[in-house]
């Protein structure tokens, strides 16, 4: 069976310095992946460059999306091979509501969405995340960290990408939501692969395999 990412030999460069080297991942679809590994160790250089952000460069190694050599394509194109990346910092877009974005990432994907049922699963995701209803009709600006991350996560279920790439998704939640995280995470359907130094977190997902990116081990828990 074609793994869903497969990545061999990769190395990354930040500038003129490399960061990553020889590093060798393989995710099925459906599976949920940890990152682990103290800051510096390329954790979100990893995220990035499978993503495609132009400031990580591959300069060895493939990444493979479904057989598809990912570094080959641009990042829209990436993002529309179904590679979704949850920013840490998500950019603020003032005069564009959550509910204008959705719309627009649908249909940048190929995805036109029934206005009505995109509505209704719109608030049953808020409803869910914690959030008032009326968040749909907010400018995208202004939020506090926890709120950025939930309309992250709003974002990932609405587009329902096959592999969702989540860098400190625990961060700037409450102590209730990051109890709840993994019980949302669990609802996904699609390949999950999460960066977090939250010990607690990566144990509610018993099947979940952690990757170490200094120690280069790869174990089940």
């Amino acid at each position: 069976m074609t793994s869903l990412l497969k990545i061999t030999g990769l190395e990354v460069s930040v500038g003129e310095k490399r960061v990553i080297k020889d590093f060798n991942l393989e995710v099925q679809p459906g599976e949920v992946h940890f990152l682990a590994g103290p800051n510096g160790a390329g954790k979100s250089t990893l995220a990035g460059a499978i993503a495609g952000l132009e400031r990580f460069k591959v300069t060895a190694g493939e990444i493979l999306f479904n057989g598809q050599n990912l570094t080959k394509l641009s990042l829209d194109k990436r993002a529309k091979t179904g590679v979704f990346l949850a920013f840490q910092e998500i950019p603020e877009i003032p005069g564009t509501t959550v509910f204008e974005l959705l719309e627009a990432e649908l249909l940048a994907a190929n995805k036109e969405p029934d206005i009505a049922e995109l509505s209704k699963k719109v608030n049953e995701l808020l409803e869910m995340l914690g959030l008032p209803l009326d968040y749909k009709n907010r400018d995208i600006s202004g939020f506090s960290g926890g709120e950025k991350r939930k309309v992250e996560l709003l974002q990932m279920f609405v587009l329902e990408p096959k592999l969702a790439i989540l860098d400190e998704v625990d961060s700037g939640l409450d102590t209730d939501s990051v109890k709840k995280l993994p019980f949302w995470l669990s609802n996904y359907k699609g390949a999950l692969l999460i960066i977090s130094h939250n010990p607690t977190l990566i144990k509610n997902f018993p099947r979940a395999i952690i990757h170490n990116l200094e120690g280069s081990y790869d174990r089940s828990i």
